[in-house]
């Protein structure tokens, strides 16, 4: 990732980790930073501790994806370059004006660029680094009147979106356009486009935090069936429809098969509710037993009560 690199040595590897780290810098000229991850991840807010062991200590990086430019600092967020086929493969789910709600942000590789897609996004994280940088990837990347950042729980923020898309709609938001378009408008002297609709219903929820997002399904009925503006939130996702859910997670279940049914009990379990035609896509081999998927499932209205 720009002038770092990042590896992952196994235990037998570890007396040579110096060596292995200078042979690194030394072959890549392009490179002034080399961290390996120990074992020790954060367990509150799941980003893995590591250490430099070649060249300096500077682990602030700029990545760019989807068409997108994002600054963090590695040693205090999540990022995985490997997952940008599953960011652009969900994006394109969205349409544009869709209210996104991503409960577990990062620093913004699904709620950026769905912003830059002209969506409107609700984006979360728990740890207060990745919505700081979060906050200032969307000043980067223009979409800071798109994207509105919050620091919470999942659970509470899952529970607060649906009342904040009623009561606090995003209003005055111009599409987006491009160089090209603006250029063109202020040649020809046109008024600005017209402002994007109100949206008031969410259409979708992220859930991408692999290794826990299920446990947070349980938060859906509450939102939207115990709430105090339960009778208003009734009202017009009856009329509107219910959101989608792209919940990832990991399983054990190598074989597809018994992989999706171990997914769908535990979902089904965690929501409290059947789930009707549910999608599974296949993102990737994290361990040698250990695979990670996306669930996708139209909330059941029957949460409603």
């Amino acid at each position: 990732m720009g002038h770092l690199a990042h590896v992952n040595l196994r235990d037998e590897y570890l007396p040579y980790k110096y060596l292995f780290g200078q042979v690194i810098l030394d072959k890549n000229r392009g490179l002034r930073s080399v961290v390996n991850k120990t074992d020790n991840i954060d367990t509150t807010f799941r980003f893995f501790k590591m250490e430099t062991i070649a060249g300096e200590t500077d682990t602030m990086v700029e990545v760019h994806e989807s068409g997108c430019t994002f600054r963090f600092d590695f040693a205090k967020v999540y990022w995985n370059s490997r997952l940008g086929t599953e960011h652009e493969r969900l994006v394109s789910m969205f349409q544009p004006g869709d209210l996104v709600a991503d409960v577990f942000a990062g620093v913004g590789p699904f709620a950026i660029p769905a912003a830059r897609k002209s969506c409107l996004v609700f984006a979360n994280d728990l740890n207060p680094s990745s919505a700081e940088y979060l906050l200032q990837n969307c000043g980067e990347n223009r979409v800071q009147d798109r994207v509105r950042v919050t620091n919470l729980d999942g659970r509470e923020f899952i529970n607060r979106s649906v009342i904040e898309a009623l009561d606090r709609p995003f209003v005055n938001v111009q599409p987006i356009q491009s160089s090209k378009q603006r250029a063109r408008q202020a040649r020809l002297k046109q008024p600005p486009p017209k402002e994007q609709p109100v949206q008031r219903v969410i259409r979708h929820y992220v859930m991408n935090l692999p290794a826990s997002a299920i446990e947070f399904l349980d938060a859906f009925p509450q939102a939207f069936g115990t709430s105090e503006r339960s009778k208003d939130i009734k009202e017009i996702y009856r009329i509107e429809g219910m959101p989608m859910v792209h919940c990832h997670c990991f399983t054990r279940e190598l074989d597809a098969q018994r992989a999706e049914e171990d997914i769908l009990k535990r979902a089904e379990e965690s929501l409290g509710y059947p789930i009707s035609e549910p999608s599974f896509h296949y993102v990737r081999r994290v361990a040698p037993t250990k695979d990670m998927y996306c669930l996708s499932f139209k909330l059941p209205a029957t949460i409603m009560g």
